[in-house]
């Protein structure tokens, strides 16, 4: 699992989200048109469709351009980044539910991710830290995306309390699907 670029085919997320076609209709509803496409005969409006789409069934969260997966200016291992540890849970967790929250928590817990910017501008990420929509001198966010996936290591060789290498963290891998890699070919 990883950050999978690709053009967003409908059958594609209407097979995974089941969606797709009432988002459709009330895209068409707001602006007049398929698809929320305007022109310039057509007043702006605001089309209130969601910027992240979340499949947790198919451990899959769909976005325009990218998005983090831990906040860019602590360690990976840091407490405060939310795959760095398991969640915490009322209730006896299975592996489902585990999966589900950390998805959750990577949309909520990282500031960045939380800003419609971020989500429908990112490239990259630069060594302070910052999220850019410039790819000089950064590292694409999809790299840095697919080496925190690349170190999850669910529940494999650990008992309660065990501390994880810095090597892998305590989660579940999934992934983000992403319109257009926005300039990188």
């Amino acid at each position: 699992m990883g950050a999978v670029c690709g053009v967003w085919q409908p059958v594609i997320i209407q097979t995974l989200l089941g969606s797709l076609e009432r988002l459709q209709t009330l895209s068409e509803k707001k602006s007049g048109h398929p698809r929320g496409i305007q022109n310039e005969k057509t007043p702006s409006r605001k089309i209130e469709l969601p910027l992240v789409l979340h499949s947790p069934a198919g451990h899959r969260v769909f976005v325009h351009a990218g998005l983090l997966s831990s906040h860019p200016k602590f360690q990976a291992s840091d407490p405060r980044q939310p795959l760095s540890h398991w969640p915490t849970m009322d209730d006896q967790p299975d592996i489902t539910k585990l999966r589900n929250q950390q998805e959750l928590a990577v949309l909520t817990e990282i500031p960045e991710n939380r800003y419609p910017w971020t989500v429908t501008n990112i490239k990259s990420v630069t060594d302070k830290g910052f999220v850019s929509p410039s790819r000089r001198k950064a590292t694409p966010w999809s790299q840095l995306w697919n080496d925190t996936m690349s170190k999850c290591s669910g529940n494999s060789g650990t008992n309660a309390g065990e501390a994880y290498q810095p090597t892998s963290f305590p989660c579940y891998p999934f992934t983000v699907v992403y319109e257009h890699p926005s300039g990188r070919g």
